[in-house]
C-alpha cells in the first residue's frame, strides 16, 4: 500500500490539486493499492472539499499537521516529517512507499503510478527514491577587474533527491533527530551521501514549460515537477498536452512607457542551471545502497529492466 501525501496551506492549492485529481480520474487506474494523506499547514482547517475530491480516486484521510512553524523552507519540513510520523503509524509490514506530491507535480503517463511501484520493489532497501539534483557550482565574484578563471568557485546547490520524491515509509525512525532539520531533502541528502541508501530514477523528472512538450513524449518519464514555473499554466500543459506561454508582466521603461515581460521566478536561473549540470545518460535506475561504512555501492539499471514487481522478486 502506497500513501501519495498532498500537503496544502491555501486554497488556490486545493484548486491546483482538484485539477490534478480530475486528471488522475480520467486514467485508467492503477493495479497497486495506494491512499491519500491530506496534510494541511497549520494555519488552514482540513478541507472538506479536497477529501472528497480525493476520495473519487482512492480513500483518503486528513491530517492537520501539529507542528507550529511557519515559512519557507522551515515550515515546508515541518509539515514533511509531521507526515512522515502520520505515515510510520501503519507502516509495519508495509513495503510500499510515501510519495510528497506537491501541487505543481503531475502525471503524464497513465501507468505512472504502477512503473512507480514497479522501480521501488526493485531498488532494494533505500530510503528515498526520485530526482536526483547535482552539485552546481558558480564562481564567486570577487573583483571585477579580476578574470574569471580567477574567481573562487562556490557549491551553489549540493546533491540530493529532489523533496517531490517517494520515501519509505519508516523513515522518520531511520534518520536521526540531526538530519530533521533545515530543508528537509538538502540535509537527508547529507545523510545519503554519508550512508547511502536511494535510487535516482528517470521516471520523476524536472520540467519547464519551454521543455514540456519534449518531456512528454519521453517515455521514461511519467510524474513532471514544474519547479520554478507558474503552477497553473504548468498543470494546464501537463493535462491538456498543449503549449502554454508563461504569463507577461507590465515592466516600466523610459519616458513612462511600459513593456510586458515573461514573468519567471526569480530564482529560475538555479534551475537552468540544474538543468545544464545534468549529464545525458541512458534512462536508469541509478541505486546507492545503504551500508554500514563511508564506501558507497551503485548498481545501475536500465528502465526496461523494471517491468514488473514480480520480475523482481523473482530475481
Amino acid at each position: 500500500m502506497h500513501t501519495i501525501i498532498l500537503p496544502y496551506f491555501s486554497e488556490a492549492e486545493i484548486d491546483r490539486y482538484e485539477r490534478i485529481l480530475d486528471h488522475m480520474l480520467s486514467m485508467e487506474a492503477p493495479k497497486c493499492e495506494f491512499e491519500f494523506l491530506l496534510s494541511a499547514s497549520p494555519r488552514t482547517e482540513p478541507s472538506d472539499r479536497l477529501m472528497q475530491l480525493a476520495s473519487r480516486v482512492a480513500p483518503a484521510r486528513h491530517l492537520h499537521c501539529p507542528t507550529q512553524v511557519f515559512g519557507y523552507p522551515f515550515g515546508a519540513t515541518a509539515m514533511f516529517w509531521d507526515s512522515m510520523r502520520e505515515v510510520a503509524r501503519d507502516s509495519q509490514g508495509n513495503d510500499g512507499f510515501a510519495l510528497w506530491m506537491e501541487s505543481d507535480m503531475c502525471p503524464v503517463s497513465s501507468d505512472w503510478l504502477d512503473r512507480l511501484d514497479d522501480q521501488w520493489q526493485c531498488s532494494g532497501d533505500v530510503l528515498v527514491m526520485g530526482c536526483e539534483v547535482p552539485d552546481v557550482e558558480f564562481r564567486k565574484k570577487f573583483r571585477f577587474y579580476r578574470p574569471f578563471r580567477h574567481r573562487p568557485v562556490k557549491k551553489w546547490i549540493s546533491k540530493h533527491i529532489n523533496g517531490g520524491a517517494c520515501y519509505r515509509l519508516d523513515l522518520v525512525h531511520q534518520v536521526s533527530p540531526e538530519f530533521q532539520g533545515g530543508i528537509f531533502d538538502v540535509r537527508l541528502g547529507d545523510l545519503l551521501r554519508e550512508q547511502g541508501g536511494y535510487c535516482s530514477t528517470p521516471s520523476i523528472a524536472f520540467s519547464t514549460l519551454d521543455r514540456l512538450q519534449k518531456d512528454l513524449h519521453d517515455p521514461d518519464k511519467v510524474l513532471l515537477h514544474g519547479y520554478l514555473q507558474d503552477k497553473d499554466a504548468f498543470l494546464t500543459a501537463c493535462i491538456t498536452g498543449e503549449a502554454v506561454a508563461a504569463p507577461s508582466t507590465e515592466r516600466r521603461i523610459f519616458f513612462g512607457r511600459f513593456s510586458p515581460r515573461t514573468k519567471i521566478h526569480p530564482s529560475e536561473v538555479m534551475l537552468a542551471a540544474i538543468l545544464k549540470a545534468k549529464e545525458p545518460e541512458l534512462p536508469a535506475l541509478k541505486i546507492v545502497e545503504r551500508i554500514a561504512s563511508s564506501r558507497v555501492e551503485t548498481v545501475s539499471m536500465p528502465a526496461a529492466a523494471t517491468n514488473t514487481s514480480q520480475q523482481a522478486k523473482a530475481a
